[in-house]
């Protein structure tokens, strides 16, 4: 059946093909039109209700790199051993055989010391055997760069609280989204073509309102931009959280009080107060004038004052956490912010008011909760020296009023199991041993703190979803920091970590720290300009391979299981012409090396094949094979890869109980993160054992806002912030070398650096000027100016997907100017690092200076 459609794609006439998009994380359903074998077009499903028979600009242009210049055919071996960023590998064409067995050679030694020594690097390639693959090799596959600057401030308090990878707006029935440091619905984020689709069709109805230092592309939507520095936002946040509890008192008392631990007490250590015996936390029975267990509190258990137990003065977290607000007066956070006073109170009046606390609303005839009112963020927190405190502050603004996992409210995306500690707090259950490090975690209960043993010392952060930065401080200092795991073999597709990470110059130095590099690229992008033997990619419209899960976004969708599936026929020799997967390259290398077996056992624990699906040992089978199994396990025998070739669309619908958790019995969340006072403890014991120094002051058990590096210049002519704005036209820099995109996105200047016109003004600068930005870290780079008053006034930025130096990046041509890479002008050290969440700090400190005309 596969061929069956792989010869469609050579088919003269036109079809019309099922398919999905790759060119960001939202993966919607498309349908391509393909002419003589040619894929001409690209529109939306209309039958996939995930998507709704939308396709962006992106979605749009993704068949435009089919027939690149830059693609890669055949397999190639590098022939100089010099390695840096447009340093001529020397390429030699090699068999796929030949490549096969080079790459075979080297795991099957390492994997003779510790395979956890080949470092598996990928963002979204979406085959169902990377997982399995790594773990039957006996490591891990994992992003890289995303962990950077992505889910730091996300992911955690997403995992704690809504028992889920991500939070998203209850579109269409939320009827207020405050976007901080976010272009929901616009950029990319999860589940930007249904919002932007919910919004542009309930206008009217939903305010939409954006903080951020640029009037980006999803603030020029919005109903109101609010400016404000880089890496104030939380400060921000925690002022309205004040203004909603002492001003207005905007909360959400019952809620609080039944489905969160704000009535548990804690003493003066921070440490909950617990009954003897159980240790179960307490709380205070205010009609009984004393201290019970959580799980006999009645339903107005106290959230403020002070009482005693056995003659000690104890207080509801909520009273705790309270009480620290009151350093973000609006006054006080102005100051940091300059976001006014007035507009504070305002915003967070908006906010309380749209929600709409004590409202109900009835769906599938059950009266529900019904709080319309949503705070959404991204990238912009999660970039920053404190990103792990800046989700808890924004996430606890959403609990105070209650709009967690209910109509109108903030919902989790791709949901994850859960279960009740002996706390009475809802926590994700979580998978062992190498497993672990395969998704997301969930920062409660802390995992036990050891000494390093991963590539990136994940050991070293109990609370954090991943630490890959950190995989560059072990392995360029491996002594400081007790490395176990130094990489022998990186091997990495989809993940463009040189240009996609740290700056430039430490990714050199990191590449060339590893002996030996395996790329499977589309084109030979900065990365793989690195590697030693490089694989020909598939490119998306190429891919037979399903989903992973059935997916949603909103309480208001089914449930979608599809695929990606073959529209286009790879350019390769033969027999790999027939390659549909990368999938069939790890079965492949997995029967040279030795460990079939191995992996045909994952695959059985993991997919929970039972039966005759169940995969025997010292047999061989095929990708399809497999994936027919997978396909078979997961959605029934009726729904094989027969079915999948031929429909590949399953629709399901969803009980209000599974769309929306958060109004139906169930543990309680945190609004207070005691297990932060543990975890620190555990990591700076470990930490001072082993004389690693390490930064804990960031384990705290109620948000704060602390400055980032940039609020401390070196010298005081670096007098404006920078930082980074994405284009809607561009996903990740994965996008950056479609011809069309690359065009598209440079209308918007590429090599332009935005100023407010009072600061250009200021400095005697004017719109095209050439400049040279210089950060108070010494790095410099060039750009034409931008004047524009849709930014600070006191901070610069370029736009993100900028600055690529592969061929593919500049066209060809050698020299060309492609803008500023913003992630070689940042700092990669302590300083600038997040040791709690693992983030890297985007926000800068500069100096312009006019420069005659356009440098080198």
């Amino acid at each position: 059946m596969t061929q069956e459609l792989l010869d469609k794609t050579k088919t003269t006439g036109t079809q019309k093909l099922r398919t999905m998009c790759r060119m960001c994380l939202n993966v919607c359903g498309i349908i391509a039109t393909v002419e003589n074998g040619v894929v001409v077009r690209l529109d939306g499903d209309e039958d996939n209700p995930y998507s709704k028979g939308l396709a962006c600009s992106k979605g749009r242009a993704g068949f435009f790199t089919l027939e690149s210049p830059y693609r890669v055919k055949r397999p190639l071996m590098r022939t100089n051993p010099e390695k840096g960023p447009g340093i001529d590998p020397k390429w030699k064409e090699i068999t796929w055989d030949e490549a096969l067995d080079i790459v075979a050679a080297r795991m099957k030694e390492i994997r003779k010391g510790d395979p956890r020594r080949v470092w598996h690097i990928t963002f979204d390639d979406r085959s169902p055997l990377n997982m399995i693959w790594s773990v039957a090799y006996g490591t891990v596959v994992e992003p890289f760069a995303a962990g950077f600057f992505c889910g730091n401030s996300i992911h955690p308090v997403s995992h704690l609280n809504h028992m889920a990878s991500s939070p998203l707006p209850d579109v269409p029935l939320t009827k207020y989204i405050l976007c901080v440091g976010s272009q929901y619905g616009s950029g990319v984020h999860y589940d930007t073509m249904s919002a932007a689709n919910a919004i542009g069709n309930n206008r009217d109805k939903i305010r939409l309102v954006s903080v951020d230092p640029v009037c980006s592309h999803g603030a020029a939507m919005a109903d109101e931009w609010i400016p404000i520095l880089p890496g104030t936002d939380s400060a921000f946040l925690l002022s309205m959280s004040y203004v909603l509890i002492h001003e207005l008192k905007i909360y959400d008392k019952s809620f609080l009080a039944s489905a969160t631990n704000a009535p548990y007490l804690v003493g003066q250590d921070g440490r909950y107060v617990r009954a003897p015996g159980s240790q179960k936390p307490l709380v205070w029975d205010s009609t009984k004038a004393k201290a019970v267990p959580f799980d006999e509190a009645p339903s107005d258990a106290a959230l403020f004052g002070s009482y005693k137990v056995n003659n000690k003065e104890v207080h509801p977290s909520f009273q705790v956490l309270t009480e620290g607000l009151k350093k973000y007066t609006p006054e006080q956070a102005s100051q940091i912010t300059t976001v006014p006073a007035s507009t504070i109170r305002r915003i967070a009046k908006e906010f309380g008011e749209a929600a709409q606390i004590g409202s109900t609303i009835t769906i599938d005839g059950k009266v529900l909760p019904y709080r319309p009112v949503s705070v959404i963020w991204y990238r912009g927190l999660s970039a920053h020296k404190h990103a792990y405190l800046n989700g808890n502050a924004i996430d606890l603004l959403q609990t105070i009023v209650g709009a967690m996992d209910v109509p109108g409210g903030l919902n989790g995306y791709n949901r994850v199991p859960w279960r009740a500690t002996d706390e009475g707090l809802i926590a994700v259950q979580r998978r062992l041993g190498t497993l672990e490090r395969t998704h997301t975690t969930s920062p409660y209960p802390a995992r036990t703190v050891t000494a390093p043993q991963s590539i990136d010392l994940f050991e070293l952060f109990p609370v954090s979803t991943y630490s890959r930065p950190f995989a560059i401080k072990a392995i360029l200092e491996p002594k400081k920091y007790h490395s176990q795991i130094i990489p022998e073999m990186l091997i990495q597709h989809r993940a463009n970590m040189a240009y996609t990470a740290a700056p430039v110059e430490v990714m050199t130095e990191l590449l060339r720290k590893i002996p030996f590099i395996v790329s499977i690229s589309f084109e030979i992008d900065e990365t793989a300009e690195f590697a030693d033997v490089v694989f020909p990619s598939l490119h998306y419209l190429e891919k037979l391979e399903p989903t992973e899960y059935y997916n949603y976004h909103t309480g208001s969708q089914p449930r979608v299981f599809y695929g990606s599936k073959p529209v286009h026929k790879p350019p390769f020799d033969p027999p790999w012409d027939k390659m549909v997967s990368h999938g069939e390259v790890w079965l492949e290398l997995a029967k040279r090396v030795g460990f079939l077996d191995d992996v045909y056992e994952t695959c059985n624990m993991i997919w929970h094949l039972k039966g005759d699906l169940v995969l025997q040992p010292g047999r061989e089978y095929t990708y399809m094979e497999l994936l027919d199994r997978y396909l078979k396990a997961k959605l029934g025998n009726d729904k094989g890869l027969d079915w999948y070739n031929k429909e590949g669309l399953d629709i399901k619908p969803r009980s209000v109980e599974d769309r929306y958790p958060g109004a139906f019995p169930k543990p309680r969340i945190h609004v207070y993160h005691e297990y932060m006072i543990d975890a620190g403890a555990q990591v700076e014991n470990v930490t001072k054992e082993l004389d690693i120094p390490w930064d804990v002051s960031d384990y705290i058990p109620v948000p704060e806002w602390k400055p980032c590096p940039a609020y401390t210049p070196k010298k005081p002519e670096y007098d404006l912030f920078m930082t980074t704005s994405r284009t809607p036209y561009h996903s990740l820099g994965s996008s950056s070398a479609n011809p069309l995109l690359r065009e598209l996105g440079g209308k918007l200047g590429y090599d332009e650096i935005l100023m407010h016109r009072k600061a250009a003004k200021i400095r005697n600068l004017k719109e095209g000027d050439w400049v040279e930005i210089e950060t108070d870290g010494g790095k410099k780079a060039q750009g034409r100016l931008k004047v524009t008053t849709a930014i600070h006034p006191k901070v610069t930025a370029v736009l993100g997907e900028a600055g690529g130096w592969s061929a593919a990046s500049t066209g060809g041509k050698k020299d060309a100017y492609t803008g500023i890479h913003f992630n070689s002008l940042i700092s990669f050290d302590d300083e600038h690092l997040d040791f709690v969440g693992g983030a890297l700090d985007q926000c800068l400190r500069v100096k312009l200076t006019k420069i005659g005309s356009k440098g080198k």
